[in-house]
């Protein structure tokens, strides 16, 4: 192991430091991205960094361009991680595949006093993992959030706006009906619940993040898809897909993880590029959604170019072939990080949420690059991760800081209809919806 401090021949004006960043992967193709946009925020927010990696040179390289710690580690391990964590504030995973590193990361962010943890993971195992802790994080007073990425936090946060404006109209109607006197005084009915407490979806209920409300509607069931659209792909990012598909296709039901053959239940779509077929998986929000909004039935999918009939044929038989150790060792030893391509990158999500009464909206998002999306979401939930009061547990953003933390990232849009998401249009109905939201919250 080798440790060192970038060098400095000018002490730029800043604040005093008060967090320590430490950026494990900082060197892949989300981590020179997020270290670029870290250092330009690191002085007005009195931050100090420190990349953690494999690769010397490109580390050294990489710090001293931004005035930062570098560590290098040649494994992840809790022997090497604990000295690279050594008086740090938080700990940012980009490396994956994050089924296999959130659980030694997380633990290392556990045994360092007062070091928060954040990822940018979308695989089930992980994110459930990682939520799983959440006793853990509260008695350490630290937050363990997983999931910052394009993959849940345009997905989960999407459906959490849904929720909101389907819980606004039912509270309308309903004030509506008690107007003209068709429902008298003691009907019980409920905002969608943005849980905390419990975790990934495993049939327990967890405890409310905010206060209960009056009026509303109880969320039942969501179902989101993504369509992101990246310029580059990372050597992580590839195992991390490789391993989605050997875990096959997955919903939950009636509060608990239910698995069958990937390419099973798909549905159709018509998506940003047409029409789609929809493949259930085993994707991050089938932890997080449960246990942020309560919902019981969760579907994640990702949309695919193929008829229903080919998705039941052939998926089955790659999502087999890809539980191989020996493919999967094959795939992560070529693996690398893809050169990053020219041009405009246009990324979407869609989200259905129903309540208890069969009531249901859907919108869809717009967003830009998918790495540029996943750099602005980890710095933005950083920030206020960092701030005074920020709230110790195992959550997500969404959870943490409401559908508004979706809403306010740079480039993002969230349309009524995809028609108007795909030209960028305003769309006057969800920004009447967002700003009624915002304006309901409680202080």
């Amino acid at each position: 192991m080798v440790t060192n401090k970038a060098a400095r021949d000018t002490e730029p004006a800043r604040r005093p430091v008060t967090a320590l960043i430490t950026v494990l992967g900082a060197t892949g193709a989300v981590g020179r991205p997020l270290a670029a946009e870290l250092a330009s925020r690191a002085a007005t927010n009195g931050w100090r960094l420190r990349f953690v990696g494999r690769d010397l040179s490109r580390l050294r390289t990489l710090a001293e361009r931004f005035d930062a710690e570098w560590w290098r580690v040649s494994e992840l391990s809790l022997h090497e991680l604990e000295p690279a964590l050594s008086g740090s504030s938080v700990v940012v995973n980009l490396v994956g595949p994050f089924a296999a590193t959130a659980q030694v990361v997380s633990s290392a962010a556990l045994a360092e006093e007062g070091c928060h943890y954040i990822d940018a993971a979308n695989e089930y195992a992980a994110v459930a993992a990682v939520l799983a802790r959440d006793a853990e994080a509260r008695d350490r007073a630290v937050t363990l959030m997983p999931a910052v990425g394009f993959g849940t936090v345009a997905t989960e946060g999407l459906a959490a706006s849904v929720a909101e404006w389907l819980t606004a109209s039912a509270t309308e109607a309903l004030a509506g009906a008690h107007k003209a006197g068709v429902v008298s005084g003691g009907a019980a009915a409920h905002q969608p619940r943005t849980r905390r407490r419990g975790g990934a979806a495993d049939g327990h209920d967890g405890e409310s993040r905010g206060g209960a409300a009056d009026g509303g509607e109880r969320v039942t069931r969501v179902n989101v898809a993504m369509f992101p659209h990246s310029a580059a792909r990372s050597r992580g990012a590839s195992t991390s897909v490789v391993g989605v598909l050997a875990d096959g296709g997955a919903a939950v039901e009636s509060g608990r993880l239910t698995r069958f053959a990937l390419g099973h239940r798909a549905t159709r779509l018509v998506g940003p590029s047409g029409p789609t077929t929809l493949i259930p998986a085993a994707t991050g929000d089938l932890a997080a959604i449960p246990a942020t909004l309560g919902a019981r039935f969760v579907t994640s999918s990702v949309g695919l170019a193929l008829p229903r009939l080919g998705a039941a044929t052939a998926l089955p038989l790659i999502s087999a072939a890809m539980r191989s150790r020996l493919l999967r060792r094959l795939v992560d030893a070529r693996a690398v990080d893809s050169a990053p391509k020219t041009g405009e990158f246009v990324s979407y999500s869609w989200a259905r949420v129903a309540g208890e009464s069969g009531d249901a909206r859907e919108a869809w998002l717009r967003a830009g690059e998918g790495y540029a999306f996943t750099v602005h979401a980890l710095a933005a939930a950083l920030e206020r991760l960092l701030a005074p009061g920020s709230t110790a547990g195992a959550l997500t953003a969404t959870a943490a800081f409401g559908p508004e933390f979706l809403r306010g990232l740079p480039g993002v849009s969230i349309h009524s209809t995809l028609a108007d998401a795909l030209v960028g249009a305003p769309d006057a109905d969800a920004d009447a919806d967002a700003a009624k939201a915002d304006a309901d919250a409680p202080a």
